[in-house]
């Protein structure tokens, strides 16, 4: 979340989130920032609720691309493949 505060400012190309702690932090001075931006969230992760994640991304006029991965928790155990995919796909279309 570090990472959207900073987006204010830096004005960055694209920005990519995984598992947003977004329960934790306070957002309404939050704006979303002006780039292409994906969200990746497991489905199962013990420490970021998927409908908070979900309900956040929502919350924006253009919501960010929100991909949900089926049964993956916070740290992407065993998963990483998975999350690189995304993270590739989505800088490969933003290339375009």
């Amino acid at each position: 979340m570090i990472s959207l505060r900073a987006a204010m400012q830096a004005s960055p190309a694209r920005l990519i989130s995984v598992a947003p702690a977004v329960a934790h932090v306070q957002y309404a001075s939050v704006s979303r920032p002006d780039c292409p931006w994906l969200i990746v969230q497991g489905d199962a992760d013990e420490l970021v609720n998927v409908q908070d994640v979900r309900a956040f991304a929502a919350r924006f006029e253009s919501p960010p691309r929100l991909v949900e991965l089926p049964g993956v928790d916070h740290f992407f155990h065993g998963r990483l493949t998975d999350l690189r995919i995304q993270v590739v796909d989505f800088l490969n279309a933003e290339a375009r």
